[in-house]
């Protein structure tokens, strides 16, 4: 179990610092805001707060309240983030 919960940190921690670097890459370059570009940058952000709020969560279930509101927000990201996807395919045709 220790071992997994040091390759999930370290693969999530991975992948936040790239969409970082992704919504940086985004906004200091104009030439690619184009309107699949914000697309893109939105669901970067997007999946950048879904696996934020997964992080600060993982250890929250003894607060019930807490584990309610960060499972509701977790799972709306989550679903926003397949909203997003849809929304990049759907501008790739």
């Amino acid at each position: 179990d220790v071992i997994l919960w040091y390759v999930t940190i370290v693969c999530i921690s991975l992948s936040m610092i790239s969409l970082v670097l992704v919504i940086i890459t985004y906004l200091v370059f104009s030439e690619i805001r184009t309107q699949p570009g914000i697309n893109n940058l939105t669901l970067s952000c997007n999946l950048f707060l879904a696996q934020l709020v997964l992080m600060v969560g993982f250890d929250k279930t003894n607060q019930v309240t807490l584990c309610k509101v960060l499972g509701m927000t977790t799972h709306f990201l989550w679903l926003s983030m397949l909203f997003w996807m849809n929304i990049c395919s759907y501008h790739m045709l």
